[in-house]
């Protein structure tokens, strides 16, 4: 009893940014991973507003959207992120289910990519996975993962 305990308290300091302008979709993302026992999730819906908060934030995953209002797209920030001094871990949650979107997103550093109608079990398992250190891509685009 004492062990699971601990392992709670160990999730529990898992941060996590969401980068995505429709509010209800991140409002179930928030709620997927404080359920996963992430204890900080910040949600920013505009592009511009992500650089300033990472500059004095790390979180420790972070789900983001391509499609967002400012002036990059999450492609880039994924690219911008990588590039910086302390690279972190981004999951590429997008309506995309094209194969260049998925090669993009992982030639810019992504860790993992989810479509948006994959089961939220689907996320979870990625978020779980490259948090762990490996790599995700959601059951609709395995096909096109050998790039």
């Amino acid at each position: 009893m004492c062990d699971f305990y601990e392992e709670v308290n160990l999730v529990s300091v898992y941060s996590a940014l969401i980068v995505e302008n429709f509010r209800p979709i991140a409002e179930i993302w928030e709620l997927a991973l404080k359920s996963m026992g992430i204890g900080s999730v910040t949600i920013i819906e505009n592009s511009d507003d992500v650089a300033p908060f990472l500059e004095v934030n790390k979180p420790d995953i972070i789900l983001m959207d391509i499609n967002l209002p400012g002036s990059k797209n999450g492609i880039q920030l994924t690219n911008d992120i990588q590039n910086s001094k302390t690279p972190l871990k981004v999951i590429v949650v997008s309506l995309h289910d094209e194969p260049h979107y998925l090669k993009s997103s992982f030639a810019a550093g992504a860790k993992g990519y989810v479509v948006k109608n994959s089961p939220l079990n689907e996320l979870k398992n990625a978020i779980t996975k490259v948090l762990d250190g490996e790599t995700y891509v959601c059951e609709k685009m395995r096909q096109y993962r050998d790039f």
